[in-house]
């Protein structure tokens, strides 16, 4: 069986509406992501902008592996998300 998903990242912390993440796997500007809670609780999102996290540099694509990248995304307001929550990416066919 292959998925329609690929983990991508996993939430490290939240600052008000910026949430930081270690990326894992290559993400991408007009990515579909999903962000899944320890209790499997899903927020959808298209990835329409997308930070540095050192240095709040607008970003088109981060990439994990060695580089251990973390950036950060801006949320609706009133959402909160858990430390260790983690991202995934719909996989584009």
């Amino acid at each position: 069986n292959t998925s329609n998903w690929e983990f991508c990242g996993q939430v490290l912390r939240q600052r008000g509406d910026k949430l930081y993440f270690q990326v894992h796997n290559t993400i991408k500007l007009g990515d579909d992501i999903e962000i899944i809670g320890p209790n499997y609780d899903i927020i959808k999102i298209s990835l329409g902008e997308l930070f540095a996290a050192e240095d709040g540099t607008k970003l088109t694509e981060a990439h994990g592996g060695g580089g251990r990248q973390v950036a950060f995304v801006r949320l609706k307001k009133g959402l909160s998300i858990p430390v260790f929550a983690v991202l995934r990416r719909r996989i584009k066919k």
